[in-house]
């Protein structure tokens, strides 16, 4: 007999088979690369669903409780609009809800990650893993899903930047939600506790200047090669590219949230001039910073 998950009117939601339903937007036809996206209205779902890509779900409107099912464990969650839902490629996962929610939709490739996570960390070939995250409320996932959406409206200038914005999108997952494909279980030093927020909270109070390795280890009382190969431990990137990372994020906020020129916003992220920074920020976003605030 199948489990029957309990409703909060104490009705059972029983298995009955109800697939997802055609989507209300796909891209599927537009030649995306890398990525699907799909616009989604489902409700009284009952479904197993494959998962040969990472799927991030971002729910636009409504309120349920969903239960996920995988290798005989089961989960639930509460969602309601703007929480983001993420599913790991790999095995199958079997997906019930009641109420009706409707939802963006993102595909991405395994392979895309992969390839990304290698290109950013040469220490990353052997891949990398997205964290199976039930509900999670993160703006950049927001801002991301709406525009893709704009992207299928007629003459939509973010059609024109779907490349950048997959990469963007990428970028954000290897750093906030993926880990390391493991090989092993054996345990590798890290940095302690109070020596990482230390070093964050100093490497973010300086990102306006030229930030060294070695300043930042200074600051920790620490040779700068011990610093370094804990910091990558634990973090899993290089220093040098968290502080390169960090100062782009920064750049990014600015750039969406007030009307700074470029010459102040490049001088607030440590760079020395505006062709310094549009290269910094180019390299890392594939768009100049000019592009990068037009989108909005």
């Amino acid at each position: 007999m199948e489990t029957q998950h309990p409703l909060p009117d104490g009705q059972p939601l029983l298995s009955t088979g109800h697939g997802l339903p055609a989507p209300l937007l796909s891209s599927r036809a537009r030649g995306w690369n890398d990525i699907v996206v799909e616009l989604l209205c489902a409700s009284n779902l009952d479904v197993d669903a494959p998962c040969p890509e990472h799927v991030i779900m971002v729910i636009l409107a409504g309120r349920a409780t969903l239960w996920q099912t995988r290798d005989r464990s089961g989960a639930q969650c509460a969602v309601r609009p703007g929480d983001a839902i993420f599913l790991s490629a790999g095995e199958a996962k079997r997906w019930q809800h009641v109420d009706e929610i409707v939802a963006v939709i993102l595909r991405l490739s395994r392979a895309y990650l992969d390839k990304l996570a290698a290109e950013l960390d040469a220490s990353a070939r052997e891949g990398c893993e997205l964290r199976d995250v039930l509900s999670v409320r993160d703006p950049f996932l927001q801002e991301t899903a709406m525009c893709f959406l704009k992207a299928f409206e007629p003459h939509s200038t973010c059609a024109a930047h779907i490349e950048a914005r997959v990469r963007s999108l990428g970028q954000h997952l290897l750093t906030r939600y993926a880990s390391k494909r493991e090989h092993s279980v054996t345990r590798l030093p890290s940095m302690p506790p109070k020596k990482l927020r230390r070093a964050v909270e100093f490497i973010e109070a300086n990102l306006h200047r030229d930030l060294s390795v070695t300043d930042i280890a200074r600051h920790l009382s620490m040779s700068e090669s011990h610093f370094s190969h804990l910091f990558r431990q634990t973090v899993g990137v290089p220093p040098q590219r968290y502080v390169r990372d960090r100062r782009v994020e920064r750049a990014k906020s600015l750039l969406r949230h007030s009307d700074l020129p470029m010459t102040e916003i490049a001088q607030s992220v440590g760079c020395s001039s505006c062709s310094h920074f549009s290269v910094l920020f180019h390299r890392t976003t594939g768009l100049t910073p000019r592009r990068y605030r037009a989108l909005d």
